[in-house]
C-alpha cells in the first residue's frame, strides 16, 4: 500500500497538467468549437430581450415547467406544452462569469480527482511497483472520474452526442497524462523506507 502523503507530488503535478490541458482543449484546440450552437444575431437579441423582460433571476430553468406539482404535470395544459415542440433548459448567470473564480474552482476539482486517483492507486500498488501497472490503475481511474462523472446530467438535460464524444476525448487525454505522471513520480522502495519524498 502507498499512502496519500507519499503521493502528494503526483497529485499536485497531475492536477496542474490537467488544468493546462483543459484550458488548451477549450481555447486552442478546435474540437469543442461545434459543441455549443450559436443563435443568429437577430434572434439572439430577441431572446436576450425576452429573458430580460421576463425578469428571470440567475438560476437553472427547464421549460415547460411542471412546477413540482403532480396534478399540473398530468394536466392537459402541461401535456400540450410538453408535446408542443419546445422543450429545453437554460442557465442564467449572475452577471458576467468570473473567470478567475471558475479557474480556481476547476483547479480544486482537479486536485480532488488527483487525491481519489492517488487513493485508488495507492491501496492497490505498493512503493516500487512496476510503472505500467501504476499507469494502468491511475490512468483508468482518472479517465473514469473525468468522463463518467457528468454523463447522467448530459443524458437528462439534452447534451448533444458531439459533446459526449469531445468530452470523452478530453477525458482520455487527461487519463493518459495522469497515469503517466503517477508512473513517473511513483515512490521507490528506497524513498518509502527512508520516508523521503518522491522526486522526478
Amino acid at each position: 500500500m502507498t499512502t496519500l502523503a507519499e503521493l502528494w507530488l503526483p497529485i499536485l503535478v497531475s492536477s496542474v497538467v490537467v488544468f493546462v490541458l483543459s484550458m488548451l482543449a477549450w481555447t486552442v484546440m478546435p474540437h469543442h468549437k461545434g459543441d455549443i450552437k450559436d443563435i443568429d444575431d437577430a434572434n439572439e437579441d430577441k431572446m436576450m430581450d425576452l429573458i430580460k423582460s421576463a425578469g428571470l433571476k440567475p438560476g437553472w430553468y427547464m421549460f415547460p415547467s411542471c412546477r413540482h406539482d403532480s396534478k399540473y404535470a398530468k394536466s392537459a395544459e402541461f401535456k400540450a406544452k410538453w408535446e408542443g415542440g419546445c422543450v429545453g433548459n437554460i442557465t442564467i448567470f449572475n452577471g458576467t462569469p468570473n473567470m478567475g473564480k471558475n479557474m480556481l474552482l476547476s483547479m480544486v476539482v482537479y486536485l480532488f480527482v488527483g487525491v481519489f486517483v492517488a487513493y485508488l492507486t495507492g491501496i492497490s500498488r505498493a512503493p516500487g511497483a512496476e510503472g505500467m501497472s501504476v499507469m494502468q490503475i491511475a490512468g483508468t481511474a482518472a479517465f473514469g472520474f473525468y468522463f463518467f462523472g457528468s454523463l447522467c446530467n448530459g443524458i437528462w438535460f439534452g447534451q448533444p452526442l458531439r459533446a459526449f464524444i469531445t468530452n470523452g476525448a478530453d477525458a482520455l487525454v487527461f487519463g493518459v497524462a495522469t497515469g503517466a505522471i503517477f508512473m513517473w513520480l511513483w515512490p521507490s522502495l528506497e524513498a518509502a523506507a527512508s520516508g523521503g519524498i518522491p522526486t522526478p
